[in-house]
């Protein structure tokens, strides 16, 4: 099962990916068209803050040149990321000092002006051709200089994905470049008066932002099928805790009712059985000793009696006319009469069976103490107003017998094996049992043995005038059938 499970959750990453894969074009398509929009607006922007950066630059300058220096102007580029020709021009002589850089790398290269803007009376800013590369140029006059800056090319606005992005500038003569038609987003700007188309290539930016997103989309997943494969190991080995294996025997009535009778030893016939548990586990009979205390702790123990209560009441439909007059005792704990929804759905499970005219009756063990015998009083009152007879199992194991008796006005006694056991031997116990049986007599309550087991127990209790006994020296635990048979036969012998 649980190789099962991991094979499912690794099979289940490529799968989810596929399943996805859609929506991640779909999202990268959507982030595309806002980072083109974003783009638009940063490089405005930019612009503005380098022209701004450009004007101090000049500023600072000039009034420190005297000479052309052109290692110190080639030095200025670097307090801007754009900036890659710093230099001017000697309105008086006419000539140009420019930084060092461009004069080694360009210096035979034309410059062509598209279009000019001006700034103000004494700045301007143009589009220029150098090299086949537009770029724009800021110009700034201050006295007998005129100053200017090239910004880094313009057309390609992205070095890390040269074919998302593209600038197309409008000049009389045409376009300056015949990008492809396909999958463009394009957005008009007017920068300075100067007309400009940006070009955004769809189809490229979603795979750069898949190629981006793909990795965390990737371990996204993996983590959350791990978590998933996670959940489903703890929910494994869960269902594997005694709890959860009892919780579905109840469930799927795994857990059905045994019965044993209780004999009338002066008549030799039934005159009550004990619904008992037996749970068939892998087809191995688990005894419920074994269990009863996980139900008893688990708050299981309610539903398994509701659920013995419906067995017994749909088996016994079969044998109405032998169980007629044969109640049928059921185990019932002080802690469960002290649940309210419990004792309803108690109630109403013991109303369905008196409509059909079974009797039962209601075992309370003195193996665990009602907390307000009070309240007790009056939950089994409701009980006895069904015609429910009440009785005290397990007698002198426990809590307070007599106060029970006198306090909940209980009529019938089962003395426990524990003291039967003692009989015919020299246990200290065998003084609890004669002190158990003179009270019993003394209260004229109706006393049931539990436990009888040999020929001795047998005459002990009958010389004491103990004359109900359940034990295997009569019967083991029956299926109905069994319990069927075994009561018709009893009467068959009483007949002869």
């Amino acid at each position: 099962m649980l190789k099962r499970l991991i094979v499912l959750a690794a099979l289940s990453i490529p799968t989810t990916m596929v399943a996805y894969q859609p929506l991640l074009f779909l999202s990268a398509h959507h982030a595309s068209l806002q980072h083109a929009k974003f783009t638009l607006e940063h490089y405005r922007q930019e612009i503005e803050h380098h022209i701004d950066l450009s004007r101090r630059i000049i500023i600072n300058t000039q009034s420190e040149t005297k000479l052309c220096d052109q290692k110190n102007l080639w030095r200025l580029e670097y307090q801007s990321s754009i900036i890659r020709i710093f230099g001017y021009t000697d309105l008086n002589t006419k000539k140009i000092c420019w930084s060092e850089g461009f004069v080694t790398k360009r210096q035979k290269q034309s410059i062509t002006y598209l279009h000019q803007y001006s700034l103000s009376e004494t700045e301007s800013l143009s589009l220029v051709k150098i090299d086949n590369i537009n770029a724009l140029v800021f110009t700034k006059t201050i006295s007998d200089q005129t100053w200017f800056t090239v910004f880094e090319p313009i057309d390609l606005i992205d070095n890390y994905c040269i074919h998302c992005y593209r600038v197309i500038w409008q000049t009389k003569e045409t376009n300056l470049f015949n990008h492809h038609q396909h999958d463009l987003y394009r957005l008009n700007a007017n920068l300075y008066n100067m007309r400009a188309t940006f070009e955004f290539n769809l189809d490229s930016i979603q795979k750069r932002y898949y190629a981006y997103l793909k990795p965390f989309v990737i371990g996204a997943l993996i983590g959350f099928n791990l978590l998933v494969l996670i959940g489903l190991i703890r929910q494994h080995f869960n269902s594997r805790k005694p709890e959860c294996i009892l919780k579905k025997a109840i469930q799927k009535k795994q857990i059905y009712p045994y019965y044993q009778p209780i004999i009338d030893t002066t008549t030799g016939q039934v005159t009550a059985v004990e619904v008992l548990a037996r749970w068939d586990f892998n087809n191995y009979i688990v005894s419920p000793s074994e269990f009863i205390f996980i139900a008893e702790s688990t708050g299981l123990i309610d539903p398994l009696l509701l659920s013995l209560f419906e067995q017994v009441e749909e088996q016994r439909q079969q044998y109405k006319d032998i169980f007629r007059e044969i109640p049928f005792c059921f185990n019932v704990a002080p802690t469960q009469l002290e649940r309210p929804q419990f004792v309803k759905e108690l109630l109403q499970a013991c109303r369905d069976i008196h409509s059909v005219h079974l009797p039962i009756a209601i075992e309370v063990t003195e193996r665990q103490p009602f907390k307000d015998m009070d309240q007790a009083k009056q939950v089994l009152q409701m009980f006895t107003e069904l015609d429910i007879n009440i009785k005290l199992d397990d007698t002198g194991t426990g809590y307070g017998s007599f106060a029970y008796i006198q306090n909940l006005g209980l009529k019938t006694i089962k003395i426990d094996k524990m003291f039967i056991d003692t009989i015919a031997t020299n246990d200290l116990k065998r003084t609890i049992l004669d002190g158990i049986i003179e009270f019993g007599h003394t209260a004229q309550l109706h006393m049931v043995a539990e436990g009888v087991e040999n020929e001795a127990q047998v005459e002990y209790l009958i010389n004491h005038n103990i004359t109900h006994h359940q034990g295997f020296y009569y019967s083991r635990p029956l299926t109905l059938d069994g319990l069927a048979t075994y009561t018709d036969d009893l009467k068959k012998i009483e007949s002869e």
